[in-house]
């Protein structure tokens, strides 16, 4: 900025502000990557007045800046988020952070409205290289969510709920814990750290901002080489409290391409959600140490928040603590009808690094799932859990499973399990998960509600001191036309398979 300084001392206001702008176009132009450049007009959100001390609220000022239609640049400093959010809406425009640039929300005891929002007009934007703290654990323990409008007059009164609401915005709507939202056909991230959303670091997915209703899309969404962590920091209820979120979450997205990221210490690395998420492309990445959450629900017929209550259809079928979780589905669980452009969701290079939980959750919305070169050390309890679908693995290595041995000690409490499988397959109706009236009503086809593994080429490690899980494969089947089926063919299985066939037929014992 001393250069800008010498020129302002010369010139006339107006040449003055022209100069800035080519001056600053000439600095972005020389630091984009090659074929990535910014356009010439491109602006500073300093420009606009964007703080970079921090000491005011930017929100206003890079939203001004977006306005312009121009690309926009974020320099280097410290942004504080305080009401509302980033909101882009113009197609094609790229929001780019510097090195050093970090965007922080500070709305100690509000509602988890959104850090950024790349809006559905917003077809093929760009947002790289921002850093964004969601500090999710400031908002309130809030259940249902609130709609994500913002208004400073609104706040929550122990035992009222929310005061001085006066367009009566109480209506669920679970886009609003999210740090950074895309709801833009062939929008991209690139090059991200986002951290602590109170929900979800980032989401693909479509929602009404006025109004509780969320619809498929978008479609095409790419984030590539973006870091998350600590998802899920906000309690979603207050007693017990109960944690949640994903590092990337595929809401409703369709197509999506996840490509060269890496999550760490979110209640989950990876989701494609039940919520419709269909298609999505999960490349060459790494979930680390997925936590769960801290406070287990516990009632008298559930061990814990890792085994669902009798016809529990939400806590049956996803957990914290999963390095990966595939929900999506052939049908829409938004209007039961099938889901446009559906094609089986691809999990290729994906590990899992020491989860708390599972290494890859199969939830009962899920089918068609592939997984090619997928690695899993050292998870808490099962390697892979499938609760419905029929899902395919090629060349699968998974190690040392159910590294708690049986123990709940990551909450720190007494709540003995019996050591768990390396793999385990439940059709989606056996109780406690589903009753068998409930398939319809829960928009489940007959391929879910059956369970179906297949691999080739699967290694098991036991890990130095033997096994440290009792049996290899479990399955768990209702009757004779309902059922959960393993097939492997081909690497490495230590002894111990139960509830095994072979893919070339030979039928194998049920637990």
């Amino acid at each position: 900025m001393a250069a800008f300084s010498r020129i302002s001392n010369l010139r006339s206001p107006s040449t003055q502000a022209c100069d800035l702008r080519r001056a600053l176009a000439a600095l972005i132009l020389a630091a984009a990557p090659c074929g990535e450049a910014f356009a010439a007009d491109a602006v500073s959100a300093l420009e606009f007045g964007a703080d970079p001390t921090g000491a005011k609220d930017s929100v206003q000022a890079i939203n001004a800046a977006l306005e312009s239609g121009a690309d926009v640049l974020v320099p280097a400093g410290s942004y504080t988020l305080t009401a509302g959010w980033i909101s882009m809406t113009k197609p094609g425009q790229t929001l780019r952070c510097e090195a050093g640039a970090t965007m922080r929300v500070v709305r100690p005891g509000r509602n988890a409205t959104p850090a950024l929002i790349v809006m559905p007009s917003a077809v093929g934007a760009r947002v790289e290289g921002c850093a964004i703290d969601h500090d999710g654990g400031q908002f309130l323990p809030v259940r249902p969510f609130y709609p994500l409008e913002w208004d400073d007059a609104i706040s929550y009164a122990p035992g009222v709920g929310l005061r001085n609401n006066p367009k009566n915005k109480s209506k669920s709507n679970a886009g609003i814990g999210v740090a950074v939202l895309v709801m833009a056909d062939k929008a991209e991230l690139r090059g991200m750290n986002v951290t602590r959303g109170w929900d979800n670091d980032i989401m693909v997915a479509r929602y009404r901002l006025d109004a509780p209703g969320q619809s498929l899309g978008p479609y095409g969404v790419r984030i590539v080489d973006t870091r998350t962590s600590l998802a899920g920091s906000g309690a979603h209820s207050w007693e017990p409290n109960f944690f949640m979120g994903c590092g990337i979450d595929v809401g409703t997205g369709v197509d999506a391409v996840l490509q060269n990221n890496v999550d760490e210490n979110s209640r989950i690395g990876f989701c494609v959600d039940e919520g419709g998420g269909a298609s999505a492309h999960i490349i060459d990445s790494v979930s680390r140490h997925a936590r769960m959450t801290k406070e287990p629900f516990v009632k008298a017929n559930r061990m814990s928040s890792y085994y669902p209550a009798f016809g529990d259809p939400w806590h049956g079928s996803t957990i914290s603590g999963s390095g990966f979780f595939f929900g999506g589905s052939t049908l829409s669980p938004i209007n039961g009808q099938p889901m446009k452009d559906y094609k089986a969701s691809v999990c290729t290079n994906c590990q899992a690094i020491e989860p708390e939980g599972v290494g890859v959750w199969l939830g009962r919305y899920s089918n068609g799932a592939r997984f090619e070169g997928l690695k899993v050390v050292r998870p808490g309890l099962e390697a892979i859990w499938a609760l419905g679908g029929t899902h395919s693995f090629k060349d699968t290595t998974l190690q040392q499973p159910n590294a708690l041995k049986g123990s709940t000690g990551v909450w720190g409490r007494n709540y003995p399990w019996p050591q768990t499988p390396a793999i385990r397959a439940i059709c989606a109706n056996c109780l406690p998960y589903l009753r068998r009236q409930d398939a319809p009503r829960l928009n489940l086809s007959r391929e879910q509600v059956q369970t179906t593994l297949d691999f080739r080429g699967l290694t098991v490690s036991p890990g130095p001191r033997g096994p440290s899980y009792s049996y290899t494969f479990s399955t768990r089947s209702a009757s004779q036309t309902d059922f959960a089926t393993i097939r492997a063919e081909g690497g490495s299985i230590a002894p111990g398979a139960k509830g095994l066939q072979s893919l070339e037929g030979s039928a194998g014992g049920a637990e």
